[in-house]
């Protein structure tokens, strides 16, 4: 007699991230605001983490970062120069890694021209 057991496992999904081209190079005015939203999926649920010009995004009072089940985001309010550059989303699980990157430029009132 032969006996099989068959155990069985939730769904297996490498991660996946969507991010709308109209958010791949984000333009804002020093002040203002700057937000970027990108889609998640993957099974089991992908661990998220942010970057900032290579390095890991760093906690400041003007930008919050959110993650969701199905979506990760960032706002950026009072944008100064130093939030100026190329930002990066990584989603990572057992299955895999993947990226989406993005970049935001700063512009407006500290524009200082000399001829």
């Amino acid at each position: 007699m032969c006996v099989l057991l068959i155990e069985t496992v939730g769904r297996a999904e490498p991660p996946k991230l969507s991010l709308d081209e109209r958010f791949r190079q984000v333009r804002a005015h020093v002040g203002g605001t700057a937000k970027v939203s990108v889609g998640v999926e993957g099974e089991p649920a992908p661990a998220v983490t942010w970057y900032k010009d290579a390095a890991p995004l760093r906690a400041r009072s003007n930008v919050v970062v959110d993650v969701g089940d199905s979506s990760t985001g960032i706002v950026m309010r009072r944008l100064t120069r130093e939030d100026a550059g190329d930002y990066e989303v990584v989603a990572k699980n057992d299955w895999g890694t993947t990226k989406e990157r993005f970049s935001v430029a700063v512009v407006g009132m500290c524009d200082v021209y000399f001829f």
